[in-house]
């Protein structure tokens, strides 16, 4: 029987950080859940019940990402080759709508109605190939797998956000890093105008469009800019429309600018009790009224700069006059803000009137990987897999019980998985290359691009010694089966062997292995880059290989190796009568990979296998 799949995802450790908007509340009255990208997938998360649901289906990585107001349905757009747009049932999980290549090269931003019956798309562009940006109206009920509209947008400015009219399905703005458009498709026929921002007339401000919403119940629009600026539209009836048609009756010009923060503003999103929700740079929430008088801010969430703000669907608890509008009692349904250092909070409005510093930092629901992933590396016999980050962030994960055990800034300090700060996203001094336990566990070793080699307690992540053995970068560590040795290699084409030594310091410990090791050497085996060494038995005694792009490999004879003869090389007589420490293994293909071949009963000889440029083992 053939399975429907080789390998089944069940669990999402981190999410994408980056993406605008890339998390989203599901909170409703009987739900604790939230949508969040994670590269190809979408992942639904309840975090009350601590399950994960992957919504799979996009052979690209997902850009962009879209909620309905009442948290049913789900969307979700990718880039790349056959990009595809997806339509979920956000409480069966399932696809209800696909619509495959809607665009040439895919989808850059999205958003769907609030009666979540239209979707509206921007494509992504290349100039280059001469590939124009468009601009589509689908409608998703229905049977049509082409938009219901769609034109080019031949200007110069790049749009990277579209807004439906929360009051007017019919409207639309798209916001580009200059300049904003305004969209009506009442005759089911898109046309459009560019708001005019006069700096003579308003005053200069600086930055670049960040993103453009309507304001509900209201004519007006507000626009942010990535230096702290908003710029508010009006119409204004006495503007002539330079179209033919008298599609738009009024135009909006820029009536306003002014500076609401003294940091750039990531998001704007107008709640469903007429507050102006607006998140920050400097990490905070704060809230205004439409006339932009500021009623309240959440300045110590201490998480970074906030990249995703959303709200639950939620009733205001207080009476009519009472509170829960601007000018009274502050309440904004709970809201959830996922930030560039790979957190999500969940914030409750109550937390505002909170005296101490330390009880307005929210609720910390996830936490992911604050850089790209530099290597990961899974413990021989319990649950847990360590990964570490280009940023020199180390985490240690449960993945039976989904919990991050400890985590340890090799450029800070060591933090358990109950504190929690703002990392910041200046050059480190260390950067992570690479890691592996030992053959028991309790010893895990890192490399870093500096060239150091850090051996660690894996329980509390603790130094237990450090070389500084080579300035290049740390490539690869393998332990020995027997957990005597372990060897990495580095950048500048060494080869570097450690062996365990007897710890009879303060930190040895009763009944535990040494994790104690003595640096014997470094060979500069090899004269091009080695892609791999490998542990293995020769004879019932351990050996060790390297295999390099020079199509050579050399043996290692562990048993020789020490500090005073430094790493020796197993040398054989060859075909011309001398002796030779390395062997050629093809004349025209280079070797890629290395790994050693298990032994099985019926083996007589130990082997390694190494695969090549030409597809071969």
């Amino acid at each position: 029987q053939m399975l429907s799949s080789s390998l089944n995802l069940h669990w999402a450790f981190g999410f994408s950080k980056d993406k605008v908007g890339g998390v989203q509340s599901l909170c409703q009255k009987d739900r604790n859940a939230l949508f969040f990208l994670s590269s190809h997938s979408g992942v639904i998360y309840d975090f009350e019940q601590r399950t994960q649901t992957v919504l799979q289906g996009h052979c690209n990585i997902i850009t962009c990402c879209a909620v309905d107001k009442s948290k049913r349905f789900i969307v979700t757009a990718d880039s790349g080759i056959d990009p595809i747009i997806i339509v979920w049932d956000a409480i069966s999980c399932v696809p209800v709508k696909t619509f495959y290549n809607p665009h040439e090269i895919g989808i850059d931003a999205i958003d769907i109605s609030d009666d979540a019956l239209f979707i509206a798309t921007l494509s992504s562009c290349d100039p280059d190939q001469a590939i124009e940006q468009e601009i589509s109206v689908w409608s998703w009920t229905t049977d049509d797998s082409e938009p219901l509209l769609r034109q080019k947008l031949s200007f110069s400015d790049y749009y990277h956000v579209v807004k439906f009219n929360p009051s007017s399905k019919n409207q639309l703005v798209t916001t580009g890093a200059k300049s904003i458009s305004y969209w009506n498709w009442d005759d089911l026929r898109l046309e459009h105008y560019i708001g005019v921002v006069s700096k003579t007339d308003l005053g200069n401000f600086s930055g670049r469009f960040v993103s453009t919403i309507f304001l509900p119940s209201t004519e007006n629009c507000i626009t942010a800019t990535s230096d702290g600026y908003v710029v508010v539209w009006e119409n204004k009836n006495d503007v002539p429309s330079k179209k033919s048609s008298d599609t738009f009756s009024t135009m909006k010009i820029a009536t306003k600018v002014l500076r609401l923060v003294e940091c750039g503003i990531t998001s704007l999103i107008a709640t469903s009790n007429d507050y102006l929700a607006i998140a920050c740079d400097d990490g905070a929430v704060r809230f205004y009224d439409y006339f932009l008088r500021l009623e309240a801010w959440f300045e110590d969430l201490s998480v970074g700069s906030i990249t995703s703000l959303t709200f639950s669907v939620q009733q205001c608890p207080f009476a009519p006059g009472e509170g829960g509008a601007p000018g009274l009692k502050f309440w904004v349904p709970d809201f959830l803000v996922g930030t560039a250092d790979a957190f999500v909070v969940g914030v409750e409005s109550s937390l505002f009137e909170e005296v101490r510093k330390e009880d307005r930092r929210g609720t910390l629901l996830m936490q992911g990987m604050a850089e790209e992933v530099a290597a990961v590396a899974c413990h021989p016999s319990l649950p847990l897999v360590a990964v570490t980050c280009s940023n020199s962030i180390l985490h240690i994960w449960n993945y039976d019980i989904k919990l991050l055990m400890i985590l340890r800034e090799f450029n800070g300090g060591i933090k358990s998985d109950e504190k929690r700060s703002s990392h910041t996203r200046s050059r480190t001094m260390l950067k992570s290359k690479c890691l592996s336990f030992d053959s028991t566990g309790s010893a895990l070793v890192i490399g870093f691009a500096s060239g150091v080699v850090k051996v660690l307690r894996t329980e509390s992540l603790e130094d237990v010694s450090t070389f500084s053995s080579t300035t290049d970068a740390i490539l690869d560590i393998k332990f020995s089966p027997s957990g005597m040795y372990f060897a990495c290699f580095d950048s500048g084409h060494h080869v570097l062997i450690f062996k365990r030594v007897q710890d009879e310091g303060i930190n040895a410990r009763k009944g535990e292995d040494s994790l104690m090791f003595q640096f014997i050497g470094r060979a500069a085996s090899h004269k091009a880059p080695i892609v791999g060494i490998a542990y293995g038995m020769k004879d019932i005694v351990e050996t060790l290989v390297s295999v390099s792009e020079d199509k050579h490999c050399v043996e290692y004879d562990l048993k020789a190796c020490s500090i005073s003869a430094g790493v020796v090389a197993v040398k054989t007589v060859s075909s011309d009568g001398n002796p030779h420490a390395s062997h050629r293994l093809d004349i025209f293909a280079k070797p890629t990979a290395l790994m050693w071949y298990p032994r099985t009963e019926f083996d007589v000889e130990d082997r390694f296998l190494v695969a090549n440029d030409e597809f071969k083992l």
